[in-house]
């Protein structure tokens, strides 16, 4: 064991906001109770330096002592961080429940924290105390917190945000707390891990779930690169190094990547060498489509298997049947021992490919007249395989100009190496952008490309061996735009597009809205049926709907999320239009100073449209100016 010898003036305040209708409160609690017993081991007085605020009567060592310092409320908050922590050289401060984008629900009787007035506090705090404030914070949508605690400027403030989860994604809280960030967090930093290793830790436990932010320079951008260095072993409190229990415990082997082919069982294993106390082994089971949106669904559910020692195999095991879903799990082995009363764990990942013989959902789609509409930035993918020897899967979307679009290709079966090829329009002989996979590992292939002109684009994705088809090819499909961690959550917006109730394919969708007081933009485009999707984050938006030979309609002020689908019907535009000399679909300025160029015998600055001359003599003369020049005095 290790420490500093100095301990500095530091203090720490705990919110532990459970109770009433809040949800996972014993989960709650327990990691609270941990960031208590973790703070106190490395130095923070509990008399003195830790404020524990909780709902009820708190008693963390059971020796009859009250451990709580105030009730969870938006005034014990404020107090605690602008009274109790002012004489501190610096502060931490631990907040655990549930939180939506941008605010945390301090208690259960309705006390709302937004991230503003947090903030507020805390710039309050910091012109008083000489050191630096760490914010470690966990709920749902915490990542929300990351920009509005950017230091002010003409301010020296040294501030650490560490949040659970991106703005726009849930945090687990899982078999009873001990699956989520905070408890991997605060387990490292008992240990004597620094803020940096104990982030990591709790990182690495949950990355196939959520995604840990840090931003540790106050600029409010999270994971940057000066991030990670600006926190190398920086430490709180007394710095203790403890033996974590590495050489006490190790997990020697787990399953590599298995391929299930119409079979919904597998057995799950781990071998363990230990030779301390271990009080669990299990495996955490995330499903494909496990997202934020779509949790709540039986089928998405997370699930725990415990793994029971056989003798027989010498090894922890269990046999699973619910592999019922195509795509790919992510197999969590966790290890949980204990030693000097001190919680131990160890995890290690492992996937599992559930594959079907024959087409994928989306087929037919071997050809461009068939493609499936990719919806931007949808957190599920498609799910695809190349199922006979010649397949190809062909998507398609609305390209924006001066827009950079990722092309994603990932969870691909052992079988798959890929080849993607992007087409602009029906030009599918020459592809505008292609890669390649190296080789038939799963990373991602991921082809970065930037949009030089609006339209309609195809993507084509096939095996690089025409010859190689079956389960083992499957892959998942996404496009996606850079830095969309600042927005809310995303929900749906569907419905249907048609002229004269004649479906309408390939009209292109223009969404333009103001989310989390930022400008969001995307775009789709309709499929054969007419029907159209598009993802937006939570905000107000107009929509702009195009097709040519159609003429423009527009659906304004949207709120997202709605349940209600929108039924556009676009109106055929006039095959011919009187007047409108440069055929831009209208009669204006223009036309009038294309005929004046043209009768005086000056260069032209584009060419005529003679089908629109106004008395089908095949040339534009006098008529068409006095024509035109009526038509402006009426509009005017």
């Amino acid at each position: 064991m290790s420490f500093s010898k100095e301990k500095p003036n530091s203090k720490a305040i705990i919110v532990a906001a459970y109770g009433g209708d809040i949800l996972h409160s014993e989960a709650i609690k327990k990691n609270a109770e941990q960031a208590y017993t973790a703070l106190d081991w490395q130095g923070y007085d509990p008399t003195e330096s830790i404020y524990y605020l909780a709902p009820e009567s708190v008693d963390i060592y059971n020796d009859g002592q009250e451990d709580r310092d105030a009730g969870t409320s938006l005034a014990a908050l404020q107090y605690a961080i602008n009274n109790w922590a002012a004489d501190a050289d610096d502060l931490v401060v631990y907040m655990i429940g549930h939180g939506s984008f941008d605010t945390f629900k301090i208690n259960g009787d309705g006390e709302i924290l937004d991230a503003d007035t947090f903030a507020g506090w805390l710039n309050d705090l910091q012109a008083v105390i000489p050191g630096r404030v760490v914010v470690v914070y966990d709920a749902c949508f915490s990542g929300s917190f990351i920009e509005p605690f950017t230091v002010p400027n003409n301010t020296d403030f040294s501030r650490v945000a560490i949040t659970s989860s991106t703005a726009n994604q849930d945090s687990m809280l899982h078999n009873n707390g001990e699956d989520s960030f905070s408890y991997s967090f605060w387990q490292s930093y008992y240990h004597g891990a620094d803020i940096f290793q104990a982030y990591t830790k709790g990182l690495n436990m949950m990355s196939t779930i959520q995604q840990p932010r840090l931003d540790t320079n106050g600029d409010g951008i999270a994971n940057g690169d000066l991030d990670y260095i600006h926190m190398a072993g920086r430490r709180l409190g007394r710095g203790i190094i403890t033996d974590s229990g590495a050489s006490l415990a190790r997990i020697a082997a787990i399953p590599g990547t298995q391929l299930l082919i119409d079979d919904d069982s597998s057995t799950l294993w781990l071998e363990l060498e230990s030779n301390i106390q271990i009080t669990d082994v299990s495996a955490l089971i995330i499903p494909p489509d496990y997202t934020a949106a779509t949790s709540e669904a039986a089928e998405n559910e997370i699930i725990t298997v415990p793994l029971i020692f056989s003798q027989t195999n010498n090894r922890y095991e269990a046999e699973y049947t619910g592999f019922t879903l195509q795509g790919t799990y992510t197999i969590s082995y966790q290890v949980t021992g204990e030693r000097d009363g001190s919680a131990i764990r160890w995890q290690q990942t492992a996937r599992i490919i559930r594959s079907f013989t024959g087409p994928d959902q989306y087929e037919d789609d071997d050809q461009p007249s068939s493609a499936t509409p990719v919806i931007i930035n949808r957190q599920l993918a498609q799910h695809h395989t190349i199922h006979a020897p010649g397949d190809s899967d062909w998507g398609k979307f609305f390209g924006k100009i001066g827009k950079s679009y990722d092309i994603e290709v990932t969870n691909q079966g052992p079988d798959m190496i890929t080849k993607i090829d992007l087409y602009q329009g029906d030009d599918i002989n020459t592809p505008v952008a292609s890669k390649l996979a190296i080789n038939n590992m799963p990373d991602p292939v991921v082809m970065t490309w930037d949009c030089l002109l609006d339209g309609v684009y195809y993507i084509r994705v096939s095996h690089q061996d025409p010859l190689v088809s079956g389960p083992g090819t499957i892959y998942d499909l996404r496009i996606v735009t850079p830095s969309l961690t600042d927005f809310p959550p995303f929900s749906p917006l569907n419905g249907t597009i048609s002229s004269n109730n004649i479906a309408l394919d390939n009209t292109a969708i223009l969404a333009v809205g103001t989310s989390n007081s930022k400008v969001y933009t995307t775009e789709g485009i309709s499929a054969g049926d007419g029907c159209f999707n598009l993802d937006l984050p939570a905000g107000l938006y107009n929509l702009t709907f195009n097709k040519t030979g159609y003429q423009p309609t527009t659906a304004t002020n949207i709120a997202i999320p709605t349940d209600t689908p929108l039924s556009i019907n676009l109106l055929s535009e006039p095959a011919i239009i009187p007047g409108d000399l440069n055929g831009d679909k209208t009669v204006d300025l223009g036309d009038e100073i294309l005929i004046l160029q043209a009768l005086i015998g000056g260069a032209l600055q584009e060419p005529f449209n003679l089908d629109n001359d106004i008395n089908d003599n095949g040339k534009a003369d006098l008529g068409e100016a006095i024509f035109i020049l009526q038509k402006l005095s009426e509009t005017n």
